[in-house]
């Protein structure tokens, strides 16, 4: 069975988000973040061709001014371009300007993920290149907040 296409229009209905849709046009960001992370779930959990150019333009939007989540879903996005939402191929050079912005604002998972990167010289098949001191740097942020797996990972290379 095929793909079932959702607009704009009937995604809002369906998710009964009215009020939600006309404060996200209206500039409230935390609005713009439900309905972009919500968007974002439909694309790439349920494979709905829903619309991906809002999603972008609220990412981008709140990625702009701060927003590490924003930052995080670009970041991923853009790396694999996991939705298919007219990007074409994955864009690297965004993805690494998205995941510094989210990894230096906090973001354990992605400052897990570009130490890794910089220990093995590779992203998503890409060569970057190595820098140990600053992928210890990174994972010891990351392992200061909890996260397991830099832990692990400091661990795996005697730190």
């Amino acid at each position: 069975m095929g793909q079932s296409l959702v607009t704009l229009d009937d995604f809002a209905k369906q998710r009964n988000y009215p009020r939600l849709w006309k404060r996200a046009l209206n500039g409230d960001w935390r609005a713009q973040k439900c309905i972009a992370d919500t968007i974002y779930s439909e694309l790439y959990f349920r494979h709905l061709d829903t619309d991906g150019e809002t999603m972008m333009r609220y990412y981008l939007n709140l990625a702009e001014h701060d927003n590490v989540g924003a930052q995080e879903s670009l970041f991923f996005i853009y790396s694999r371009d996991q939705v298919g939402v007219g990007l074409g191929k994955k864009n690297l050079s965004e993805a690494i300007k998205w995941g510094m912005k989210a990894a230096q604002n906090g973001c354990v998972n992605v400052q897990a993920l570009l130490a890794n990167a910089l220990l093995e010289g590779s992203f998503e098949g890409e060569p970057v290149e190595q820098d140990r001191e600053k992928a210890i740097l990174w994972l010891r942020n990351a392992a200061k907040k909890g996260y397991k797996k830099a832990m692990k990972k400091l661990a795996e290379l005697g730190m």
